[in-house]
């Protein structure tokens, strides 16, 4: 119970994080995240994002991808590196995706958007299998 109460503030910490630096992040907010995530040994997180005109206003729609991994310290987890990726613009029917490999310690993807309609689907992919094993999608506010 502890440690899943240590994991739920973690998390929590994380979000808000996510939140107030959403500003520096150049009016991209996260739309879509994952939440940390325990890969087995061929697995791999998946997100797509398929974007283009979807608001039918001609702007096109900019995305980054931000994935992390966390690191345990006695029952805390706390994240042990971030990376995010450079703004990527999608123009209409354009879709983009990244792979975060299975790095011996769980993972999270985030999705940053100036737009909140944008579809992402998250999948874990076994890689020995070439099977699904999970997927995940984010409905829009």
């Amino acid at each position: 119970m502890t440690k899943r109460l240590t994991l739920f503030f973690a998390l929590l910490f994380s979000v808000l994080l996510l939140s107030v630096t959403a500003s520096a992040q150049g009016g991209l907010k996260p739309i879509a995240d994952t939440g940390m995530i325990d890969l087995g040994p061929t697995e791999v997180l998946r997100l797509s994002v398929a974007g283009g005109d979807v608001t039918g206003d001609g702007n096109d729609i900019v995305v980054r991808f931000r994935q992390m991994s966390y690191i345990e310290q006695g029952n805390v987890y706390r994240v042990g590196s971030t990376n995010t990726s450079a703004p990527i613009t999608l123009g209409r029917r354009e879709a983009t995706a990244i792979e975060i490999p299975n790095v011996g310690l769980p993972v999270r993807g985030v999705v940053l958007s100036n737009n909140r309609n944008v579809k992402v689907v998250a999948i874990v992919f076994d890689t020995s299998t070439q099977r699904i094993n999970a997927i995940m999608t984010f409905i829009p506010d």
